[in-house]
């Protein structure tokens, strides 16, 4: 993952590896097409939707939040936020599964817990359960900041449109300054018409 440490030790991952390697996968044709349902029945690598145990709801008011909180502005951030719910939720479903993988491998069994059905079945189908689930959950979480940084790109390229647009405006808008050198020049001094006119008597002193 991007953040956090791995949940398997180098030599848990090579052994995976090993008995991943092992492994030839489903043989049968009641296998294969049980392994080929796997896809949709997890969730993980299909078209996302919410699975039928999951609270539909919730997934609703997760979108809801990311919505308010980022305030999309058109379509294609509203693409993006909603790629922010389906990857956050698709790496909770995969870091659930990896629960209740690591308690199925230590003979923990919840027969209530619909999700113990879906990793049987991975197990079924794929030797290396725990590394597969890591790399689902790697994967979604991967896809979540990418979704988040391509938002940031969109909202910071918006900040800056608007802000130059502002600026424009503000100098459309602007009066008009008066020339410096009509401000500095000396204004002509003022005469008194009649004073100056050649019929006034102190001029023919």
């Amino acid at each position: 993952m991007e953040s956090g440490t791995h949940l398997s030790t180098a030599a848990q991952i090579l052994a995976n590896r090993a008995n991943a390697a092992l492994s030839t996968g489903p043989r049968t044709p009641h296998g294969k097409a049980a392994s080929s349902r796997n896809a949709t029945k997890h969730g993980l690598s299909s078209a996302f939707r919410v699975l039928a145990h999951e609270d539909q709801q919730e997934f609703d008011q997760l979108l809801e939040d990311l919505r308010a909180c980022h305030r999309p502005r058109d379509i294609h951030q509203r693409l993006l936020v909603d790629q922010l719910a389906k990857s956050q939720w698709l790496l909770a479903r995969a870091q659930r599964l990896q629960a209740v993988a690591y308690d199925l491998l230590a003979g923990v069994e919840d027969e209530n817990d619909p999700d113990l059905a879906i990793v049987k079945a991975m197990r079924a189908s794929h030797a290396d359960i725990i590394g597969r689930l890591e790399r689902y959950a790697a994967s979604a979480e991967r896809s979540f900041y990418k979704a988040l940084r391509e938002l940031a790109k969109q909202n910071e390229a918006n900040l800056k449109q608007a802000l130059e647009r502002k600026w424009i405006e503000r100098i459309a808008n602007a009066p008009l300054p008066t020339h410096p050198r009509l401000q500095n020049s000396p204004r002509p001094a003022q005469t008194n018409p009649v004073a100056a006119h050649p019929s006034n008597p102190a001029l023919r002193l």
